[in-house]
């Protein structure tokens, strides 16, 4: 919709039954004025190049699905994501305005998969605070001015690959704790690894202690 500047009109709209599209909407800055307190399918947000924000989603509360935002090059934060706890999987890519994760300090288990890749502006991780498990794979790539990993301290578990790798500025792995250093395969596996970054640990140099560049 390449005219489109509000959502005005769908502020009755409570529950969506199965999924929740917004996609394409050239001149749209928010969606101030949704009402939604449910969904019962997946969440995609994309493409919505001038859209600043999504806090009118902030009455949403846990749901089983999947989340995707990418492509919103002016989408500063993701407050309206504030209330939730747990997702199934979570990517979130190409947001080149997006200098943090502020909106997921709730978050603290992923069922499924996290991708966080190629936000060029993202400098933080530190919303990520109370997270304490991925079950499937963790994917942190391509975010060129990403320094440190610090806000994953409480991860304790992830049950898939792990990668970290083409953050060309990243060169504090710290956060990491020994249980996930025990997960992580270093260089060029299929199987995840560290590489491309900054500084690319072992992971003998990370249970050494030797975290950082």
């Amino acid at each position: 919709n390449d005219q489109l500047t509000s959502v005005d009109g769908l502020s009755k709209l409570k529950y969506i039954e199965s999924d929740f599209y917004l996609s394409n909407n050239d001149i749209l800055k928010n969606i101030n004025g949704l009402g939604i307190t449910s969904i019962g399918g997946d969440i995609e947000i994309y493409s919505n190049y001038e859209l600043e924000n999504i806090d009118a989603l902030e009455s949403l509360n846990d749901f089983d699905c999947d989340v995707i935002i990418y492509y919103n090059n002016q989408l500063n934060d993701l407050l309206g994501l504030k209330n939730i706890t747990t997702f199934d999987n979570l990517t979130i890519y190409y947001n080149s305005d997006l200098s943090s994760l502020e909106g997921l300090d709730s978050l603290e288990e992923i069922n499924g998969d996290l991708y966080i890749e190629s936000n060029d502006d993202l400098t933080s991780l530190e919303s990520l605070a109370k997270l304490t498990s991925i079950s499937g794979s963790l994917s942190i790539y391509g975010n060129d001015t990403l320094q440190s990993l610090n806000g994953l301290e409480q991860l304790t578990f992830v049950g898939s690959s792990i990668y970290i790798s083409y953050n060309y500025n990243l060169s504090d792995f710290c956060a990491l704790n020994s249980e996930v250093i025990d997960l992580i395969e270093t260089g060029y596996y299929y199987y995840g690894g560290i590489y491309g970054n900054d500084y690319n640990p072992t992971k003998d140099d990370l249970i050494a202690g030797d975290c950082s560049n």
